[in-house]
């Protein structure tokens, strides 16, 4: 049957707490021509081709959108009022501990959330994971404190601009939590500072990110 592989480009961290296991006897760290000697198989060498012929670093800009959380009708239900402090539900609470995880496989930098709880507790468990502090960001936040159910509507502006474009250009890994609503104008600008086309493809399912690769 089909066998998918996805291959990263990666550097080492603590290459000698590898350990032998099942599938895997030995791992070695070689220049690329000894590598290219070392391999069986021509789509193996090109794959290690196209490796060589990209860039030597990259910096991963992150945009996340934060996990589920409590409806709003139900938030308000409760008596809460102002929709700054509505919190993950137990699913999204579940997502955001995996999703910690799986940011850790990219190079650690600065956490920047919208103040809203559910987007800081999204990224709350990946920053304790690296020992960060996470950043809030009024120019992502939506549902001020007095803000009603329903009503949570955002639109960008000058400030929003200057953020993301000296996030773009600031060559530091970054993860950005943020919501619907603005997650979509993030990629856009972000793109656009980098000359870049916006990709195509569905929204962000809760909980969901994208990784802009950035080079040179």
């Amino acid at each position: 049957q089909p066998k998918r592989v996805d291959y990263w480009a990666g550097r080492p961290v603590s290459p000698e707490a590898f350990a032998p296991g099942d599938e895997v006897d030995a791992l070695a760290w070689l220049p690329l021509a000894a590598a290219a000697d070392r391999l069986s198989y021509a789509h193996d060498l090109a794959v290690l081709e196209g490796f060589a012929a990209g860039p030597a670093g990259t910096t991963p800009m992150i945009l996340v959108r934060h996990a589920d959380a409590i409806g709003r009708k139900a938030w308000y239900r409760a008596g809460h009022t102002g929709d700054l402090g509505r919190p993950l539900s137990i699913s999204g609470e579940v997502d955001a501990q995996a999703l910690g995880q799986i940011l850790s496989s990219f190079a650690p930098g600065r956490i920047v959330s919208s103040a809203a709880q559910r987007c800081l507790a999204t990224v709350g468990p990946y920053a304790a994971l690296i020992g960060a502090v996470v950043e809030t960001a009024p120019e992502l936040t939506i549902g001020g404190a007095t803000a009603e159910p329903n009503t949570a509507e955002w639109a960008p502006t000058e400030t929003a601009q200057e953020w993301i474009a000296g996030i773009v250009t600031g060559g530091k890994p970054v993860v950005v939590c943020g919501h619907r609503q603005n997650l979509p104008w993030l990629l856009g600008e972000a793109c656009a500072a980098l000359g870049a086309p916006v990709p195509s493809g569905p929204p962000l399912r809760k909980g969901a990110f994208w990784v802009l690769q950035i080079a040179g």
